[in-house]
């Protein structure tokens, strides 16, 4: 329940539709009282989770044509350090 509402309060308070693990991180970036910018990576497209994001807030999210055949793909993911320096590395590889 916990997730869901999440999901629901950063769509109805920012317009942002998350998917379920990603929440999980939002939830906890919600509780902070700081007066600086927070970034928070997304984990999934929330159209991987439609019934969870259905529940959450009364819709089904339309899925991409890029991710259609999303669950036919092999997954890919990269294991980094709990470390700042290489966070930032990897994602700026990307730019």
């Amino acid at each position: 329940n916990q997730t869901l509402q999440i999901i629901k309060k950063f769509k109805n308070n920012y317009n942002y539709l998350s998917d379920p693990h990603t929440a999980t991180g939002l939830f906890i970036l919600d509780k902070q009282k700081i007066n600086y910018p927070i970034i928070s990576l997304a984990c999934a497209h929330p159209a991987k989770f439609g019934s969870a994001i259905e529940q959450a807030i009364g819709e089904k999210p339309s899925m991409p044509s890029k991710l259609k055949n999303i669950f036919d793909k092999e997954e890919k993911f990269t294991i980094l350090n709990n470390n700042i320096i290489d966070i930032k590395k990897h994602i700026l590889s990307f730019l």
